[in-house]
């Protein structure tokens, strides 16, 4: 069962508020991540430095997938979800992406690894990494019609739910 807990997490945004979940992600996870995160990087850099972007799943019992076309949906967002902690590279690995994934964030099971330069093409793949591809693909097309330099790369850790979950 879970226990009441008072969601005083500064990234919480429901500050003060009495729930029986804790804020997503904990500071737990958060710690665990942003350790992997600058293991990954080979120590270099420093807590400060990493940062986290996180998306809840979301539930839509009603209008799944209507929205596309305009219509109302029924939704609402998870107390569970994605996240990524980041860091920059260093000058000499300038443009590479580092990133490690798991299913969760307590580090359960070997994490999938995957390299890049932010100048590779992308290659066809039916893996997580296709959307890692897909984006630098987009972000390298919309810098170059902006003329802004898109040379910099990162190194991450991605983690989900346990177990994840089924569905669109």
């Amino acid at each position: 069962s879970l226990a009441e807990t008072e969601a005083d997490d500064a990234f919480s945004p429901v500050r003060g508020v009495v729930t029986c979940l804790e804020p997503h992600p904990s500071a737990n996870v958060r710690r665990q991540l942003r350790e992997r995160c600058l293991a990954l990087a080979g120590h270099r850099g420093s807590e400060e430095q990493v940062s986290f972007s996180c998306a809840p799943y979301r539930v839509c019992p009603l209008g799944a997938h209507i929205d596309h076309q305009g219509g109302t949906v029924a939704g609402f967002a998870l107390n569970m979800g994605i996240c990524i902690a980041y860091i920059p590279s260093p000058e000499d690995d300038r443009g590479e992406i580092k990133l490690a994934a798991t299913r969760d964030g307590e580090g359960e099971g070997e994490p999938s690894t995957f390299e890049m330069h932010v100048t590779d093409d992308p290659e066809p793949t039916d893996d997580w990494t296709a959307f890692v591809r897909g984006v630098v693909h987009v972000v390298r097309g919309w810098a170059s019609e902006k003329g802004a330099r898109c040379d910099a790369g990162f190194t991450g850790v991605i983690s989900g739910c346990p177990g994840g979950l089924e569905g669109g």
